[in-house]
């Protein structure tokens, strides 16, 4: 019979205490796995659009909550309304408990506050929301919601709809339906992302009562989580969008026509216009001295396209007051950049990701933007952000009207990563104090190269420092020149010089390489997680090339250098990092190459591991111990 002491029996019950903690924590955590913070057993939308012209959307809700984490989104539902426009009705508002016993939400539990974004400013006062907070929360209960919005005639033209099917939670039922009086023209689309795996779907149109019904209902749609840079939810799970505009063209005519009529002149257009441009004469020139003076003074407000008044502003009130909604700020500076006498016109950027050409709408719209100059090459400004370029905008599309018809100009995607490359390489040599120079040349193309952003010899000066200090963190420039300047390219040389002496600690010298590389500030990546559930969206595809010689004193004895690592590549691309011993030193070749704009998750692994790799001390250090 084995015999253990009083401390080797409590060593024993504190094991045996530890191993069951551990199995109890990884069996809630496998239970948390499986039971989603929420549940959505069924969720309806519908609008109507009567014969008079009038409307009603009705939505239902009932969500089950499994866990305090969900109560922040279903807890507190709000509901957007046009003040002394619409008429809201709560239909059901309660909470049903897990032993089955309702708790209604009281009359003072339903709060009218200003809706987000709009609150504060004064034109937007009729924005509102009411706030159900309700009662009898706790893990299980299920939260009931119903509710009408109606409008009367003429509160609102057309009808569009741009709704997800599926939730950041599961969806057990889904249902979204519209109706329309039946001589009103409209189209619908269900993107095909929407069928997937959710195991049912059902899209069909009908006729009754003179009305035009679409009906879409779905069930057992998955959550989909919401991870950093993740491509739109809506591309994994799929939309409904439907629009009673006729053509693009309409939409796009009704909507510059819209911004046109609000762009007016008075004494006050007049006047900033003429005192903001008066050393300036190049039609571009003006414009800039125009969209600075805005945007350091102007107050942006924006939110949902839907809650927006029909007709924007004028110009001259909006400068009055100082505060405009998107279009409105956009036909302010289209107002005074023709008072400064700019032949402009108003446009709309759109992005792919959202624009459905079949079913247009105000709420497609990423950017109002003033055009000037020709039409297939348009410098594009924006009241807020200057001009814009495609470095930061590809993949979008400019929408104009060009003798009256719609003009579309696709904006660049940035799909080869052989346009968009980020190269740096050259030579620095460390002297016996410690101390190193050399020089380096710097190329940026495509995505990397913004010529808005480098228009004078500072901005210049700066991207060379920028793009120096990306492999060279303690570099200095002693001097720099620029040898090529395009939109699409800029290239350099630098002649640099470190800033203090390389580190030492305790007779150790040792020189460290920036720990992310230059096209990292272009093109980020969510480099912190290892679990990866959606596809990653980056700017656009590129490669980053590094080239440096380092040499030092032949008396140092090298105690370690970066590390090589073996080329790890897949559908996405290719990363890999090589040593070259010269005399005296070592050549470092990095070369990082993306093939695509969006990556998969599980390639993502792979990419990531590759990159933090090359992120480690171990991949960027020379070390010596002087003789």
């Amino acid at each position: 019979m084995l015999r253990f002491s009083r401390q080797q029996r409590w060593s024993l019950f504190v094991c045996l205490l530890a191993v069951g903690a551990v199995k109890t924590r990884g069996a809630a955590a496998q239970d948390a796995a499986e039971t989603p913070d929420a549940v959505i057993e069924r969720w309806d939308q519908r609008w109507t659009v009567r014969d008079d012209g009038s409307r009603e959307y009705y939505e239902l809700k009932h969500v089950r909550l499994n866990h305090d984490r969900a109560y922040g989104d279903f807890a507190d539902p709000r509901i957007t309304y046009i003040k002394g426009v619409d008429a809201v009705e709560v239909l059901v508002a309660r909470v049903k408990r897990p032993d089955g016993t309702y708790v209604e939400t009281p009359d003072y539990s339903k709060n009218e506050v200003a809706a987000f974004g709009a609150a504060g400013w004064p034109a937007f006062a009729d924005v509102r929301q009411l706030v159900l907070t309700m009662s009898g929360i706790e893990p299980g209960c299920v939260v009931e919601l119903a509710y009408k919005i109606t409008s009367p005639s003429g509160a609102r033209k057309g009808l569009c709809i741009d709704v997800p099917v599926a939730d950041r939670y599961p969806i057990r039922q889904r249902g979204i339906d519209f109706r329309v009086p039946h001589d009103t023209f409209v189209h619908s689309r269900l993107l095909p992302a929407a069928a997937g795996e959710s195991g049912s779907s059902l899209e069909y149109q009908q006729d009754a009562d003179r009305k035009k019904e679409f009906v879409y209902a779905l069930r057992d749609l998955p959550g989909v989580i919401d991870e950093p840079q993740s491509v739109p939810r809506t591309h994994l799970t799929g939309r409904v969008c439907a629009s009673t505009w006729k053509s693009p063209d309409e939409w796009l005519a009704d909507l510059l026509g819209r911004i046109e009529s609000a762009a007016d002149r008075n004494d006050l257009v007049s006047a900033l216009a003429g005192e903001w441009t008066k050393d300036r004469a190049d039609a571009g020139d003006k414009l800039r001295a125009i969209q600075e003076k805005l945007a350091a003074t102007f107050n942006f407000v924006d939110f949902n396209a839907a809650w927006r008044p029909e007709k924007p502003r004028s110009a001259s009130a909006v400068l009055d007051c100082n505060y405009g909604l998107p279009e409105e700020a956009s036909a302010a500076l289209l107002a005074m950049a023709r008072a400064a006498g700019v032949a402009a016109r108003p446009a709309v950027l759109v992005s792919d990701d959202v624009w459905q050409n079949g079913t247009p709408q105000d709420g497609f719209s990423a950017a109002h933007v003033v055009l000037i100059g020709p039409v297939d090459e348009p410098q594009m400004w924006h009241p807020r952000n200057g001009r814009l370029t495609c470095a930061e905008w590809g993949g979008h599309a400019l929408l104009s009207q060009e003798q009256g018809k719609l003009h579309r100009l696709e904006l660049k995607r940035w799909t080869s990563a052989d346009a968009s490359v980020c190269d740096v390489r050259g030579r620095i040599s460390v002297n016996a104090s410690g101390d190193w120079s050399g020089r380096l040349s710097l190329r940026a193309s495509g995505l990397f190269c913004s010529d808005e952003s480098l228009r004078t010899a500072d901005q210049q000066r700066g991207r060379v420092e920028a793009l120096v200090r990306r492999v060279l963190p303690d570099a200095k420039i002693t001097s720099h020149s620029v040898t090529r300047l395009t939109p699409d390219e800029f290239a350099a040389n630098a002649d640099v010089a470190s800033s203090r002496a390389v580190e030492t600690i305790e007779g150790i010298r040792r020189l460290l390489l920036a720990q992310d590389g230059p096209a990292s500030a272009d093109v980020g990546m969510p480099l912190g997680r290892g679990v990866r559930r959606t596809p990653v969206r980056l700017k656009g595809a590129f490669g980053e090339r590094v080239e440096l010689t380092i040499e030092w004193p032949a008396e140092w004895k090298t105690i370690a250098r970066p590390i090589a690592l073996p080329a790890a590549s897949g559908a996405w691309g290719r990363v890999e990092q090589t040593l070259t011993e010269v005399t005296h030193g070592v050549t470092l070749s990095r070369h990082v190459r993306v093939d695509s704009r969006d990556v998969p998750a599980n390639d993502f692994t792979a990419l990531r591991a590759a990159i933090n790799e090359l992120r480690t001390e171990a991949a960027r250090c020379v070390a010596w111990k002087a003789e």
